[in-house]
């Protein structure tokens, strides 16, 4: 029985205005972590010398190129929080906006996670380091050591999404499975 390609693709990003990294990874949804696939990555860099409202076109423009390029549907970011300096977070939830309207235009799958959340479901350690979440996201991805900061915490937010979504769907499939088969018990099917 041949199935159809289930293979998707995921963006990940790290938020910022000055430098937003980004990752996309395909993954079959049918499959386990082995399935996924790299795909590429990089940063936006935007100029403290444009005006904010340039910066943030640029990242429009930038971001609407690699999301039409690589067809992506889902799109997973690190959710940050600032709570000892407001004043920081601003330029990133400004750029993060931009990115968020987009995906609400375009109807794009949207999920966040915490920078622990990430480093657990990577490492299994909610306080591993960033040099030891880049090396766990390298190894089953075949990538040397990726030296941009910014790119390698956005494979990880993509690389989360997956596997997140994988455990989802399985636990999905095996409760539609037990259900199915008490179903068949009930009418006396084996």
């Amino acid at each position: 029985m041949h199935r159809s390609s289930t293979l998707r693709k995921v963006i990940g990003i790290d938020p910022g205005l000055a430098s937003l990294g980004w990752a996309v990874l395909a993954y079959d949804s049918q499959k386990s972590s082995e399935s996924i696939q790299y795909v590429t990555h990089g940063v936006i860099q935007t100029s403290k010398d444009l005006e904010l409202s340039q910066r943030l076109l640029k990242l429009d423009i930038e971001f609407d190129t690699i999301m039409r390029r690589y067809e992506i549907r889902e799109f997973a970011y690190e959710h940050q929080f600032f709570v000892k300096n407001v004043t920081s977070g601003l330029p990133v939830a400004h750029a993060l906006g931009v990115i968020l309207l987009y995906t609400a235009k375009h109807t794009i799958q949207v999920s966040s996670y915490t920078p622990p959340e990430v480093k657990k479901q990577i490492t299994g350690n909610a306080r591993s380091s960033k040099e030891t979440v880049n090396k766990y996201v390298c190894i089953p991805l075949r990538l040397n050591n990726v030296t941009q900061h910014h790119a390698a915490d956005a494979l990880a937010v993509a690389m989360t999404h997956i596997l997140k979504s994988q455990r989802s769907e399985f636990l999905t499939r095996a409760m539609q499975m037990q259900q199915e088969q008490a179903m068949g018990k009930q009418y006396g099917k084996p």
